[in-house]
């Protein structure tokens, strides 16, 4: 129905609507009264032949108008109810539109915190850079101070890798760098955002260093399958299906998905520079493998490059090397 026939009918539904009742109530019934009582005095009355054609001629009608007022009576209700389904469609468009640029404003803030918070990490990142770099140029001994340096930037670096992924899956999130030890391989926790940090420090302290295939994650990265990420929004599903293992075996009281992506570099096909893992979990999922997976992989892609630069860092000043080492 086009506007033009709807604001017609409308018009015409507003102009009967109040006497509707009146005049078609009443009409119809009257009609045929009139014919049946004239008919009748015409044969009592023995009245002449014209005068009953004449009855007979206004009883017809009069029931051909009762029909027609039947009949427009059915239309007017029908444009009525035409109505009232297009306001209430009308209101269910609109009230859909509004949920719609609600949904979109929410993106359009989370997309805006998440910008900001992603520019906090380059930020930090680029200061600390700047920095080591001046270090080398000046050759200063300043390995304590730098060391102090990249631990509070790792800290800074977790704290808002946390938020970010708060924003994105709408649940609380842990979030941990793990590094590779003895020939890469074995998994140690290497540091973990401050909010985690207290609940699942004991878990670190039972289960220092295990080998990378004991979890499902790292073995889908480091073992057969080379794949650049391991990625589950239900890990119970997983497990019952016999397809997740973690040497943690309380695991389940702190998460049910997580996001893994491998911190290296990849220089040729033949050959990957791994240094461990990033890792996010939550209880409630909502990872993807176009927004989650791309902002996680490109801050362990920054993480590289931060401990090849504390790494190169420190060899020149002194000759420590990073494998192993824990803050």
């Amino acid at each position: 129905m086009n506007d033009r026939s709807l604001s017609i009918k409308t018009r015409i539904y507003e102009s009967f609507n109040k006497n509707r009742d009146l005049i078609f109530g009443f009409s119809g019934p009257i009609g045929v009264f009139i014919s049946i009582v004239g008919f009748l005095i015409s044969i009592f009355a023995n009245l002449e032949k014209q005068f009953i054609a004449t009855v007979i001629s206004f009883s017809i009608e009069s029931f051909g108008l009762s029909i027609l007022c039947v009949y427009l009576m059915k239309r007017l209700s029908n444009a009525g109810e035409d109505i009232r389904n297009s306001q209430t469609i009308c209101e269910d468009y609109k009230k859909s539109i509004y949920d719609l640029n609600e949904r979109i404003n929410q993106h359009r803030y989370i997309e805006s915190l998440a910008s900001k918070i992603s520019h906090n990490i380059l930020h930090a990142h680029r200061d600390l850079f700047n920095k080591v770099i001046i270090d080398l140029y000046l050759k200063k001994n300043l390995l304590k101070e730098r060391g102090e340096s990249s631990k509070n930037f790792l800290i800074h670096f977790l704290t808002n890798t946390k938020e970010v992924f708060d924003l994105i899956t709408h649940d609380s999130c842990s979030v941990c760098i793990k590094l590779l030890v003895k020939n890469e391989y074995d998994v140690k926790t290497y540091l973990r955002d401050p909010v985690s940090l207290r609940s699942r420090s004991d878990i670190d302290t039972e289960v220092e260093t295990y080998p990378y295939y004991r979890n499902t994650a790292f073995d889908c990265i480091l073992g057969h399958e080379k794949k650049n990420f391991f990625l589950s929004n239900d890990l119970l599903e997983l497990e019952k299906q016999g397809r997740y293992r973690n040497y943690n075996q309380k695991w389940k009281d702190s998460y049910n998905a997580c996001l893994v992506v491998p911190i290296r570099a990849v220089a040729k096909i033949e050959y990957n520079k791994n240094i461990g893992f990033l890792c996010v979990d939550n209880m409630k999922g909502g990872f993807d493998e176009i927004i989650a997976f791309n902002i996680l992989a490109g801050f362990a892609d920054l993480l590289y490059c931060h401990f090849q630069t504390i790494y190169y860092y420190k060899e020149a000043i002194s000759p420590i090397s990073l494998q192993g080492e824990s803050e």
